[in-house]
């Protein structure tokens, strides 16, 4: 008979793995540029709930993503056995019984994989456990693998907790409300209903930092600071909310966080970023809300502290605006509060496709009006509109209104995203019950830059090329900050481009054009002389720059 009365010490280590499809995708992009890093808050928030809940545990956050960025930056070394070195050199060090890897999206689920296997290999007694959207919505496939042991699905906090005290032996496996694990026969489960949502997530206190290098995910990796503000500000991230009450067919970010908006108190929002600011010198807050204004008198109210902090910080949200949402008094206080770019989810020009995707069609209308609103309050902040196409009922009226809609706003970037059939939403389940996709395995991915579906009315080409070319025309050809004579926008713009994609013809053409715009002219000679050599050997590239009538003479 299990005695609950008695508790085994652990030691326990939670993994962010390597945010990328595959190493060699990891060794070829890191070697021509900087690539993403976000601090993994999600099992940080985990290790502060569990030191709060359980201080019998030992327990630590790895980011083997920025460990292996970090690595390259000091020796500018990067290898598959280096990478996988370190994984395996912190995995020995620490000794854990269990080992937690966050797998948030499906496309870097692979090397999530790799992640449990190579603890496996350090001991084989390890306990393994996967978390995150991926394995929240794939739940079979996971656990033909092996490697892994037990699945905690949805929001980690309170059902990891319930876990550890399974493990500790307190607490009875059938009463974990929260996880999946294999019977006897790999193709079945058992799966208790996730009911561990935190309803006061201030409660939960700040994510544990303790073992991450904040300040450096921005020297070490890319951020979108670059772009807004400048070069190697030091960038962090909070979490002042989560959940999103919306139904958006398209997106699955519920399985984690609910429906169920949930917000933390201002005040503490403002000690964190005081902590941030005072320990780290950090310039720059990314506040990871799903959705930024979906509360707007808590947003009022955040915003107000803010400026009465007078923080001298300043914040972008890496969701977007609910444009539906916004209103005069909202803008002036997110930028007095000291945002500094407004990025507008409007996802589509097309009524009847709003309505499928069960958004409102008032987006249409409200957009121009907004923006409108937003330039008059502050000509030079800068405006990103994000977009969707290539859903599978989409017809290329349907695609056509989309990109026509985006070049008639007044927008600094227009961000094509083509539509992805994320498992857990609603769109998933109808691409596979309607013939334009087959289930996702972690060894089925897909990457987001092109679409994974057949059947299509438009064919999958021509939605990839009718979006990439609006892109050139909107972001490049007619570029906004160029127009405007916003060179040093202009700037921080073409300068990301050109180093996350350095044969990109039109990338370097506007540089060139920026840099003539401030009188820097030897810079613009050798984006001219770059140019040219792109032309000499990409016909491709060649083609854009002929099918909008630029000339590099």
């Amino acid at each position: 008979m299990l005695d609950l009365n008695i508790m085994k010490k652990l030691k326990v280590l939670l993994i962010n793995p390597i945010c990328a499809s595959s190493i060699s995708e990891l060794i070829n992009d890191i070697k021509i540029r900087k690539i993403n890093a976000d601090e993994p808050l999600g099992l940080a928030y985990i290790s502060s709930w569990i030191r709060k809940k359980m201080p019998e545990i030992e327990i630590q956050v790895y980011d083997h993503h920025i460990d292996s960025l970090q690595y390259f930056y000091e020796t500018n070394e990067i290898s598959e056995k280096i990478v996988f070195n370190l994984l395996k050199d912190k995995i020995s060090l620490f000794s854990p019984e269990i080992i937690g890897v966050s797998a948030l999206y499906q496309f870097n689920s692979e090397l999530a994989h790799k992640t449990v296997k190579i603890a496996k290999s350090v001991n084989k007694d390890i306990t393994t456990v996967m978390g995150g959207i991926y394995p929240t919505t794939s739940v079979e496939g996971v656990l033909k693998d092996k490697n892994v042991d037990f699945i905690i699905p949805g929001e980690g906090e309170i059902a990891f907790q319930e876990f550890l005290e399974f493990q500790s032996g307190k607490r009875l496996l059938d009463n974990v409300n929260s996880i999946d694990y294999r019977l006897s026969n790999l193709d079945n489960h058992i799966f208790h209903k996730n009911s561990s949502f935190i309803k006061d997530i201030d409660e939960i206190g700040y994510p544990d930092r303790s073992n991450l290098p904040i300040g450096k995910y921005s020297i070490w990796g890319r951020t979108l600071v670059d772009r807004f503000y400048k070069k190697n500000a030091k960038v962090t991230a909070i979490e002042p909310s989560r959940g999103c009450p919306f139904m958006c067919t398209y997106c699955s970010g519920h399985v984690i966080t609910s429906r169920i908006h949930r917000t933390r108190d201002p005040k503490q929002i403002i000690k964190e970023i005081e902590f941030l600011r005072d320990n780290f010198n950090i310039e720059v807050i990314t506040f990871n809300d799903e959705n930024a204004n979906v509360n707007r008198k808590w947003c009022l109210k955040l915003y107000n502290e803010m400026i009465n902090a007078n923080l001298g910080i300043k914040w972008i949200h890496s969701g977007g605006f609910y444009v539906h949402l916004m209103d005069e008094d909202l803008i002036n206080k997110a930028l007095e509060s000291g945002l500094i770019m407004f990025n507008l989810a409007i996802e589509s020009g097309s009524k009847r496709i709003l309505r499928k995707v069960k958004k409102t069609e008032k987006i249409i209308d409200k957009a121009p009006e907004i923006i409108n609103l937003i330039r008059k309050i502050d000509p030079n902040i800068y405006i990103m509109g994000f977009f969707i196409a290539g859903f599978p009922y989409e017809t290329f009226d349907d695609l056509n209104d989309t990109i026509n809609f985006a070049k008639k706003l007044d927008l600094d970037w227009a961000l094509f995203n083509i539509f992805q059939p994320f498992p857990g939403s609603e769109l998933y389940e109808y691409c596979i019950n309607n013939g334009h996709l087959e289930r996702f395995t972690y060894k089925n991915l897909f990457h987001y830059l092109s679409t994974p579906l057949k059947n299509m009315i438009i064919p999958s080409k021509e939605v990839d090329k009718n979006l990439y070319l609006a892109n050139l025309e909107i972001n490049f050809a007619n570029s906004r900050t160029l127009r405007i004579g916003n060179y040093k926008q202009a700037i921080r713009d073409f300068e990301h481009i050109v180093t996350i994609a350095p044969d990109h013809a039109l990338g370097h053409y506007c540089l060139s054009k920026a840099y003539e715009g401030i009188g820097r002219s030897e810079d613009a000679e050798l984006m001219k002389k770059k140019l040219k050599e792109i032309v000499e050997i990409n016909e491709l590239q060649a083609k854009y720059l002929k099918h909008f009538s630029i000339s590099i003479d």
